[in-house]
């Protein structure tokens, strides 16, 4: 008698249920939470994009003491605000040492789908070759 084990053709309902109950919902949790993964790295992102604009309209200028952001400078970054959170505000803090400058960009965004609410800032320090000394912060908020 030659009896040889072979592989069975096809799923048997235990594979399959395992397939319904186990892989499908694990794999399609990890795909939403790569949808997160991949909404915190473009708000990181942008946040960025925002503080470097902004670092260069500061250091552009020919002084500090009477600095606000200029209106289409404004708009332009205020474009890279996530959509649900369309307003910018620009608030000069305070004074650094002589020469440099600071800005902070915030947000606090809680819309994903497994994750709670995160606060999201990108901070970028720039050294002129102006006499400049100043702190700021702009942060993207949503509309009431």
């Amino acid at each position: 008698m030659n009896i040889k084990p072979r592989w069975r053709k096809g799923f048997g309902l235990a594979q399959i249920m395992a397939m319904i109950i186990v892989v499908i919902p694990t794999f399609a949790f990890i795909i939403t939470i790569l949808f997160d993964y991949w909404t915190v790295m473009q708000l990181d992102n942008r946040l960025k994009l925002m503080s470097h604009r902004t670092i260069i309209i500061i250091d552009n200028n020919e002084t500090l003491g009477t600095f606000s952001l200029p209106e289409a400078e404004k708009t332009v970054i205020a474009s890279l605000c996530p959509p649900s959170m369309p307003t910018l505000t620009f608030v000069r803090i305070g004074d650094m040492p002589a020469g440099q400058t600071k800005i902070e960009s915030t947000l606090a965004y809680d819309k994903f789908n497994h994750l709670e609410a995160k606060s999201v800032s990108s901070i970028i320090t720039s050294y002129s070759y102006r006499d400049q000394n100043g702190s700021f912060k702009q942060e993207c908020k949503g509309t009431l």
